[in-house]
């Protein structure tokens, strides 16, 4: 028996079983960074699909998902996913995205839990101080001349370990920063210094953005207005 032969049974015995103890959801395949991820015109097909904690290399189903620990493995059918794609239901755990599926192992998922657009900060993002020349960015939504190089996508966003110290006077406090997970797509590059709003109004900026092998990973800070 040959590798291929191999997987596509792995995968036809993930379909029975998620038949038996998965819940229908639909895979949005987007296409356009600057469209909404999860839109009909998107729409691959619905299949059965169950999700469990990421525990080792196996289907334990035996433990519940924590606050720090976005990943899952994701038992589906597949051959009728690709790594990217988004898997949604209404009414049921998720989105989540298709991080890998590599060969002869699980299928890992992220668990989504904010929608979020990026943005190049544009001139007018920035006021200058009265007399100093100070600048900083203003406002939570992006700007309608922050020009939008993605357009409400679900991502992972979690609090990181640690925060910024970046305290002026006693009573402030230092800025949040945040792990974000989301599918890379071709033509699609984050850089330092990015803008991400979210669906909350919160609005971030980005420190460090790598594009890995599942996905991109960024770490941001939260903006100060």
């Amino acid at each position: 028996m040959d590798g291929a032969t191999l997987q596509a049974r792995v995968y036809a015995g993930y379909a029975k079983a998620a038949l038996r103890v998965g819940l229908p959801y639909t895979i949005y395949r987007p296409t356009v960074a600057t469209s909404p991820a999860i839109a009909i015109g998107n729409v691959i097909a619905t299949i059965a699909a169950a999700f469990t904690v990421h525990s080792g290399g196996n289907y334990s189903f035996n433990r519940p998902s924590d606050y720090e620990k976005p990943t899952f493995h994701a038992l589906l059918d597949g051959s009728q996913i690709q790594v990217g794609d988004y898997l949604a239901s209404t009414g049921k755990p998720g989105p989540f995205f298709i991080a890998s599926k590599d060969p002869l192992v699980p299928i890992l998922a992220v668990s989504c839990n904010r929608t979020i657009s990026i943005a190049t900060p544009g001139p007018a993002g920035f006021t200058p101080g009265p007399s100093t020349g100070y600048a900083g960015t203003v406002g939570t939504a992006l700007a309608s001349n922050e020009p939008k190089f993605l357009t409400s996508w679900p991502a992972s966003v979690l609090q990181g370990a640690r925060s910024v110290s970046n305290k002026l006077l006693p009573g402030d406090v230092g800025s949040g920063m945040w792990a974000v997970l989301f599918p890379a797509l071709a033509g699609v590059s984050v850089s330092s210094g990015d803008i991400i709003s979210d669906d909350l109004g919160q609005r971030y900026t980005v420190r460090t953005a790598e594009n890995t092998a599942l996905g991109w990973r960024l770490s941001a800070e939260s903006a100060q207005t």
